[in-house]
């Protein structure tokens, strides 16, 4: 997956890097946007859903936060076959992208304590 996007930074040289600045969200815009739409609280409901069916669960797991992902599937897509061998994988995936971003990762964290 190309992040090139996601970079806000717009400083440097390369006409390219200012074509895409216009055009470029930081983490934090996506975020904004999510609050801002509804969606956080999805996610926060997401969280207590895996927090009190999983107590010993932690937020920085494979398991717990691919289980996270599939719930918020489920939440979002009532219909998507999460038993589908391409959907685990693709939560799989998605949830190892969190883990090893350290912004993702942090924020999981502080929401999971948040949350505790």
């Amino acid at each position: 997956m190309n992040s090139k996007g996601w970079n806000s930074d717009s400083s440097g040289d390369d006409p390219s890097r200012k074509e895409n600045a216009e055009n470029a969200w930081s983490m934090d815009d996506v975020l904004r946007r999510t609050a801002d739409s509804g969606q956080a609280d999805d996610v926060t409901e997401t969280i207590k859903h895996i927090m009190s069916s999983h107590p010993h669960a932690k937020p920085n797991e494979i398991d717990t936060v691919t289980r996270f992902v599939l719930a918020l599937l489920k939440r979002r897509y009532p219909d998507l076959p999460l038993k589908s061998e391409k959907v685990l994988t693709m939560a799989s995936s998605i949830a190892q992208s969190l883990i090893e971003d350290p912004v993702a990762s942090q924020r999981m964290k502080l929401l999971w304590s948040q949350l505790s």
